[in-house]
């Protein structure tokens, strides 16, 4: 390369570098400090949704815990009962087992009717929460599991839901809570059924709550 070429080649690079140091103004620049310090914040974020996971899981396990260990000595308690034939006409201990096991199962099916969260950005992106949401999945198949228990129970005992809406008002079997006027319905007919109403054999166990049409 003769001394011609060089002073070429090296008036292309000095001009090469001149052009990178256009683009690289103040204005054209990556802001590195600012990008550190997002990132900061997220990893702290992440730290203290991190410690918020592991309380929330503890909590959760604690209260689960109580409410399998008062399922479980429910369950235990109804088919004692029933296996002693305490099952009588007016046996007063009974007939509170019984309501005290429709009551648990209304809980258990109003918590297996709340649905699971959809995980925000941090929990995808960083898989923030993926061990709570797992755990009470599990929970739930296991609380599933238990209902299913609770209504094996329920058949053995004679125990079994009212069927009233769309029939008439009965008050020997159904309470009214509320009323209201729907025009192309017959008054006295059942519109809703806010809670459920459950026969133990031919008595009432615990009459339904109803919402009732009446006409202004």
């Amino acid at each position: 390369m003769d001394a011609e070429q060089k002073m070429a080649v090296k008036a292309q690079f000095n001009a090469y570098l001149e052009s990178i140091d256009t683009l690289e103004g103040p204005e054209n620049q990556v802001d590195l400090l600012h990008v550190f310090q997002e990132l900061s914040g997220l990893k702290n974020e992440v730290r203290l949704e991190s410690r918020q996971v592991k309380k929330a899981l503890d909590d959760f396990r604690q209260a689960f815990t109580s409410l399998d260990s008062k399922q479980q000595a429910l369950i235990a308690q109804i088919r004692s009962a029933s296996a002693f034939g305490q099952k009588k006409e007016g046996n007063h201990d009974h007939r509170q087992l019984l309501l005290d096991l429709v009551g648990l199962h209304d809980r258990i099916s109003a918590g297996l009717e709340q649905r699971i969260p959809k995980p925000n950005l941090t929990e995808r992106l960083f898989n923030a929460g993926s061990r709570l949401r797992q755990w009470i999945q599990a929970h739930q198949k296991g609380q599933e599991m238990t209902r299913t228990r609770i209504e094996e129970i329920m058949a053995r005992n004679q125990v079994k839901p009212m069927q009233v809406v769309g029939r008439h008002f009965d008050p020997m079997t159904m309470q009214a809570v509320a009323t209201a006027a729907v025009p192309d319905k017959e008054e006295g007919l059942v519109l809703e059924e806010q809670r459920k109403g459950f026969f133990a054999g031919d008595e009432v166990l615990r009459p339904a709550e109803v919402v009732v049409n009446k006409s202004n």
